[in-house]
């Protein structure tokens, strides 16, 4: 008979546990439903295998293991300390696993409110309170310090390779002159340029 054959498997999440079984013949099915009365609605029956059925309780247990409820909040690290300044944001994670140990820190703000800082760029965040704020103008340019430094040194060096005389003489050209120098100032201002061309090509080299 179905009832031989087929066991009645009707969560497709888990199988249920109780043993009550009522005669449904008279509905027209040779078969047993377990966890139903005659003339009850209730959720769709499927009809499964045994076989199917434990596949579908190893699936049950495999979406659980890699897809956990936990892996939605995004976490903000602020850091206090930092001597410019305080509760910058120096780290922005999304999708963390909030049962991990190291998030316990007071200064991560788990799920933060980003409204304030919508179209700002990472690096002009600050933590206040439990949200994140958009830096002052002093202190975005404290972050831009170090970048508007260098940019200048970069502008200071190809300043100078656009001025040195050095920068359109090839190596014949190079001996030449240094030939053709007579006395001991000409010497020493054609060193002092030649100087100023080696560590402007230093720097536009990276150095």
């Amino acid at each position: 008979s179905i009832a031989d054959s087929f066991s009645l498997y009707y969560s497709m999440m888990g199988a249920g546990a109780a043993t009550t079984e009522i005669d449904l013949s008279g509905n027209g099915l040779g078969a047993t439903v377990t966890n139903a009365t005659e003339n009850s609605d209730g959720p769709p029956v499927f009809l499964a295998s045994p076989v199917v059925r434990l596949w579908m309780d190893f699936l049950d247990k495999l979406t659980n293991w890699f897809i956990p409820s936990v892996w939605a909040s995004d976490v903000v690290i602020c850091d206090p300390a930092d001597p410019d300044i305080p509760n910058r944001v120096v780290s922005y994670r999304k999708s963390v696993n909030t049962q991990e140990a190291w998030l316990t820190d007071p200064t991560f703000l788990i799920n933060p409110d980003l409204s304030g800082v919508a179209g700002i760029p990472r690096s002009y965040w600050k933590c206040n309170g439990s949200a994140v704020v958009e830096m002052s103008q002093a202190e975005r340019d404290i972050v831009d310090a170090p970048a508007t430094a260098e940019a200048a040194r970069q502008q200071a060096a190809q300043d100078e390779l656009d001025a040195n005389e050095v920068s359109a003489l090839n190596m014949t050209q190079v001996n030449a002159r240094i030939d053709s120098i007579s006395n001991l100032d000409q010497l020493k201002t054609f060193l002092k340029r030649l100087v100023r061309y080696l560590k402007a090509k230093e720097i536009q080299g990276g150095g």
